[in-house]
């Protein structure tokens, strides 16, 4: 089984997220796979300074749950929350995005993938203790 790490990046009702370049309008949140003998806090926080140039500390990033997706391939995504402002980002994969933005959360979960959508909409429902 695969498993990713995804960092949820939420400030005044807005997600900071990667908007994939691709013909419909999708965004994801910053995050990927783990490397060998990495934890997915460790690989949550690499892939933020990777793809977004977010630099923040393990210590800043909080649990909100794992989720499982069975298709062709089983992956398990591991989600956390980042709890410090975010004053520095930006775009360090164009080859793969064409933008890292603010996005207003509820109009960002139409053109999620349905895992990243499904945790955003119980996140925002305050299912997870902030």
């Amino acid at each position: 089984m695969k498993s990713k790490a995804k960092l949820v990046v939420y400030k005044n009702d807005e997600l900071l997220l990667l908007r994939k370049k691709s013909k419909k309008l999708r965004y994801v949140l910053l995050g990927g796979t783990l490397e060998k003998r990495e934890s997915p806090k460790q690989a949550c926080l690499r892939e933020a300074v990777e793809e977004g140039n977010v630099n923040c500390e393990l210590k800043d990033m909080k649990y909100l749950t794992s989720t499982l997706e069975l298709n062709d391939d089983k992956y398990m995504y591991v989600y956390y929350y980042l709890t410090s402002e975010v004053s520095r980002y930006e775009n360090m994969e164009p080859h793969k995005f064409i933008g890292l933005e603010w996005v207003s959360a509820r109009e960002a979960l139409k053109h999620m993938r349905k895992s990243d959508r499904h945790v955003i909409e119980r996140f925002l429902d305050g299912h997870f203790i902030r």
